[in-house]
């Protein structure tokens, strides 16, 4: 049988098998039949929404509706694609070290855009499936940062500094390249 929502049902399977559980684990912590959790996973049966949820959160995993826009940045963000990936654990000690040294910088400068982006930038980083290059990123700007803080240079540092985190964090969101693109491109096969 197939169903609109087996892409969930698989999803839910999967989280089911990753955390260790059998079916009668999870049937205990969702409060349902092994059965029923077994008619579900087989496509046998569509759960009702009280039940999906049910499953769902004895996953420690949480249901909601997002833009379908939003999507491909939800699936990048949340899918482990290849060992190059890192979990975000590994990068929390730099990133705390960053946002102390961005903090100092505004003690001595005061709030700015590059400020305000560099701290949006590391506070996703703190959930993002972050690379070591990305870490090594972090590290060096934070670097740089620290040893021309009180310097006439601070501000483009800073400036350059939150662009690059900026663009790092949209690829990690989005999937973009590292290279901005050009707002306008001629396209020779468009005769129109």
């Amino acid at each position: 049988m197939s169903y609109l929502g087996e892409d969930v049902i698989s999803a839910l399977h999967e989280a089911r098998q990753a955390a260790g559980l059998s079916q009668r684990a999870l049937s205990g912590k969702a409060g349902l039949s092994q059965s029923h959790i077994s008619q579900i996973e087989s496509g046998m049966l569509e759960p009702g929404l009280s039940k999906l949820i049910q499953i769902a959160r004895a996953l420690d995993l949480e249901l909601m509706l997002v833009p379908r826009k939003m999507v491909p940045a939800i699936k990048n963000i949340t899918a482990s694609s290849g060992p190059e990936r890192e979990s975000p654990t590994f990068a929390l000690k730099e990133i705390e070290r960053a946002e102390r040294i961005l903090k100092k910088q505004l003690a001595l400068h005061g709030t700015s855009v590059s400020l305000d982006r560099a701290f949006e930038a590391l506070r996703f980083f703190r959930h993002a499936p972050v690379t070591p290059a990305d870490v090594k990123a972090i590290s060096d700007g934070a670097d740089h940062l620290k040893h021309n803080r009180d310097s006439r240079y601070s501000a483009q540092i800073l400036h350059s500094l939150a662009y690059e985190w900026m663009l790092r964090r949209n690829r990690l969101a989005h999937g973009v390249s590292e290279e901005p693109r050009p707002a306008y491109a001629s396209d020779e096969d468009d005769d129109a």
